[in-house]
C-alpha cells in the first residue's frame, strides 16, 4: 500500500513543482528495456535449442551399443532377437561406420560412411530428413547411397539421374608405396537420395547398406554399433 502511494506520487507529480516523475520514468525505461531484451534473447536461444534437438532426433538413436574394446564386433556375438524382446525396446538395427573418400565426376570429398542394416529407418527416422530422391540404401541386390546435403554440394551433385559415386577406403592389410592402387578398396554405387540435418552432420555423412560398408572396409560379418529405438512411454535409462 505504501509503495503504491509513493509510486503514484512520483509518477504523477506536477512538473511545475517537481521533476521526480521524469526521473522515475527514465529509471523505469532504463530497467524495462534491458529486461525485455533479455527475455527476447532467451526466447530466441530456447527456440534454437529446440530446433537443434529436433534435428538431432532424426539422426541419433535412443540408445547406441558399441564394443567395449576395439572398433567393431562380430554380428553373431550379439543376440538381436533377445534385445527386441526386452521390455521397452521397439526396434533394433546394426550399423558400421568408418571414414572414406568419395569421388563424383572428378570431384572428391572426405566422408563418414554409415552402413546400415535393413530396418534402420525404423530405429532412426532418417527418411523424414530426405530432401531429394528416396531413402533406399539397397534396391534388391543393388547397393545405393544416401548422401548429406553438404556432401552433395561439395561434390557438385545437382541431380540424381545417372549419379554414381565411387567410395575409396584404405585396406586394413597394409599399404604399399610401390603399388598404391592396390592399397585401396573401391566400391561404386548409385546416389539414391539426399538428406538434410544440421550443417555438421549433412556435411560429412552418407548412408549405404551394411553389406557395402563391410566390403568397403574389409569387415565381413561385423558392425561397429547396434542402435535401439525405445518404445513410446518407456525411459531410455530403464531400458
Amino acid at each position: 500500500m505504501l509503495a503504491g502511494w509513493f509510486a503514484r506520487r512520483y509518477f504523477f507529480s506536477k512538473k511545475s513543482h517537481s521533476v521526480i516523475n521524469l526521473i522515475a520514468g527514465v529509471s523505469v525505461v532504463s530497467v524495462a528495456v534491458p529486461v525485455a531484451a533479455m527475455i527476447v534473447l532467451l526466447s530466441v536461444f530456447n527456440g534454437f535449442e529446440q530446433l537443434v534437438r529436433s534435428m538431432n532426433s532424426h539422426f541419433d538413436a535412443d540408445l547406441t551399443l558399441t564394443p567395449r574394446e576395439g572398433q567393431t564386433f562380430g554380428i553373431e556375438s550379439l543376440d538381436t532377437a533377445a534385445l527386441r524382446r526386452l521390455p521397452g525396446v521397439e526396434a533394433v538395427s546394426l550399423a558400421l561406420e568408418q571414414s572414406a573418400l568419395m569421388e563424383y565426376r572428378g570431384r572428391q570429398a572426405m566422408v563418414t560412411v554409415r552402413g546400415v542394416a535393413d530396418g534402420y529407418d525404423r530405429v532412426v527416422p532418417v527418411a523424414e530428413c530426405i530432401t531429394a530422391g528416396d531413402y533406399a540404401v539397397r534396391l534388391g541386390d543393388l547397393d545405393r547411397l544416401v548422401v548429406g546435403r553438404g556432401v552433395a554440394y561439395e561434390l557438385g551433385l545437382r541431380s540424381l539421374g545417372e549419379s554414381d559415386g565411387v567410395l575409396y577406403a584404405l585396406r586394413r592389410t597394409g599399404f604399399s608405396s610401390l603399388l598404391p592402387v592396390e592399397g585401396y578398396t573401391r566400391r561404386q554405387a548409385e546416389v539414391a537420395g539426399v538428406f538434410a540435418a544440421d550443417a555438421q552432420t549433412d556435411g560429412r555423412y552418407l548412408f549405404t547398406s551394411l553389406r557395402l560398408a563391410q566390403e568397403l572396409f574389409s569387415y565381413p560379418d561385423r558392425a561397429s554399433a547396434a542402435v535401439v529405438r525405445v518404445a513410446r512411454g518407456a525411459r531410455p535409462e530403464e531400458v
